[in-house]
């Protein structure tokens, strides 16, 4: 089972990022900051079986929402489907059950919206 550990928590850097913010990127749009919710990050029993995969999922019930201005470090050992996790939140590879949005969209039917807020 993946483990989500919260590890810093509202820093700012002390210099400007080397990259543009997210409202000088090309493809902005300010509804995407006035999200109908106070999560970026929402996964309700996420699970990840391979067709070819014997025995357990690579992700089996993965649960958790963070809200905006955190900081969330995925740990686990390995096998533990940290990278599978992050595939399906960025919208690279599709679950095999369970719901996944990202600000808001869901990363299955709105792929294409939730890829624009992310980096």
């Amino acid at each position: 089972m993946t483990r989500v550990t919260r590890r810093v928590s509202g820093v700012t850097p002390k210099h400007e990022p080397r990259h543009l913010p997210p409202t000088r990127r090309r493809g902005y749009n300010s509804a995407m900051l006035n999200s109908d919710t106070d999560f970026v990050i929402e996964a309700h029993d996420l699970t990840k079986k391979y067709p070819t995969q014997k025995g357990p999922p690579a992700l089996a019930g993965l649960s958790l929402s963070i809200p905006k201005g955190q900081l969330y470090c995925l740990v686990g050992p390995d096998g533990a489907g940290k990278t599978t996790a992050l595939r399906i939140l960025s919208t690279v590879m599709e679950q095999t059950s369970g719901e996944a949005r990202v600000m808001g969209c869901d990363v299955r039917r709105q792929a294409e919206q939730a890829r624009k807020h992310i980096g």
